[in-house]
């Protein structure tokens, strides 16, 4: 490369070129003008044909997912389905546009939700949702049972789904599961907690044990024998015998009843359908009320319908987390065996400050000033 310096005083040419001949060297320029025109008007129907081949790229209708969606039990995960819609909300997944829902009935109990799930499989969805370790169980049988283990499960509120067998491990399920799990001995320690901040001499707490229906009350009741001998307490174990349905609440309401004052100074209320149901929460309220002891409950719905409180995991926060999962699945094309299965972001600790009073308790200023919530009528 050099450097072409301009002469400042340069002379010009005023010498008038002869007109080249035809034999000469001279080339004729590139590009001809006669071809100029046809390449030109190619050039513009190309660019047509472009933007029409977008047009009918953009009309083309856009693949509506459908999801079917798997409850177990009544109003308990209503909070998780509203969060999981909310999510998918957020993520751009329009109900009616990009996806559609199929939600199915409460399965109440484990031989239920596999007889569920496979109506799903029939359905063709293109994803399952399943609250529980036992609606992911039936949906898990569904799809092994059918051939269809590459019909994605993304599972929330799960208990230990490792020790299960639900997956394999938190790092990869080695199958076509994963979601979000709950963490029972972070909770059941900081509830134990709680309950001593409320009332320092507790030392009998009371459980209904329904372990026989749901594994998430055995594994919670585990967590609760292990943890509370550091807080100097005694489990007292009542057991349910019936299943879900008239007869359990029968035996619950006859068991709470029959528990008389000084027999236990708290009640700690066990996950399960059993327990979980309703009307057998609303035993226990009124049981702790008549003994004016505190009961601390598994989860939001029980406090709003009276129960003392709940530190549990926050369950909308816990439904917009499960549709991350399903958005990777969907939208990312990843398979469920390289999403790692996650513990709940957000735990809440809810109280009832009118149910406090109606027994005379006395709730701690450490304990409403880190309350996420405080329900006062």
């Amino acid at each position: 490369m050099y450097n072409r310096t301009m002469d400042p005083n340069p002379e010009l040419d005023t010498e008038i070129k002869p007109n080249i001949p035809q034999n000469s060297d001279h080339r004729d320029p590139i590009f001809p003008r006669r071809y100029v025109l046809p390449v030109v008007g190619l050039i513009v129907l190309l660019a047509a044909a472009l933007t029409f081949g977008s047009v009918l790229e953009k009309k083309q209708p856009q693949k509506i997912y459908t999801i079917g969606v798997m409850l177990y039990i009544p109003q308990l995960h209503d909070n998780v389905k509203k969060g999981f819609f909310q999510g998918m909300e957020k993520m751009g997944h329009k109900d009616g546009e990009s996806v559609r829902y199929i939600v199915t009935p409460y399965g109440e109990t484990p031989e239920k939700m596999q007889g569920i799930a496979q109506g799903l499989v029939d359905q063709n969805v293109d994803l399952i949702v399943a609250v529980t370790n036992v609606a992911a169980t039936g949906a898990k049988q569904a799809t092994e049972a059918s051939g269809r283990t590459n019909l994605p499960i993304v599972f929330s509120h799960a208990n230990t789904p490792d020790a299960t067998g639900l997956i394999k491990s938190f790092q990869s399920s080695g199958n076509n599961l994963t979601g979000v799990a709950v963490d029972f001995v972070e909770v059941t320690e900081k509830k134990l907690e709680f309950l001593k901040q409320i009332n320092p001499n507790i030392t009998r707490i009371g459980v209904f044990d329904a372990a026989f229906t749901d594994p998430a009350s055995k594994f919670s009741l585990d967590a609760l024998q292990k943890a509370s001998p550091k807080f100097g307490i005694e489990i007292v174990s009542y057991k349910i015998l019936n299943n879900v349905g008239p007869e359990a609440t029968a035996e619950i309401a006859g068991i709470a009843g029959a528990i008389k004052s000084g027999e236990i100074d708290a009640f700690f209320q066990l996950p399960g359908p059993v327990i979980s149901a309703p009307s057998n929460v609303k035993a226990v309220i009124d049981m702790a009320k008549r003994l004016k002891i505190p009961a601390v409950y598994h989860a939001d719905p029980q406090v709003e319908q009276g129960g003392l409180f709940t530190y549990s995991h926050d369950l909308i926060a816990m439904g917009e987390q499960t549709a991350v999962f399903a958005d990777k699945i969907l939208r990312g094309g990843q398979r469920p065996t390289d999403i790692p299965v996650e513990f709940p972001n957000k735990n809440s600790l809810v109280i009832n400050a009118k149910t406090a009073k109606e027994i005379g308790l006395t709730i701690p200023e450490s304990l409403l000033l880190i309350a996420n919530r405080i329900i006062q009528d």
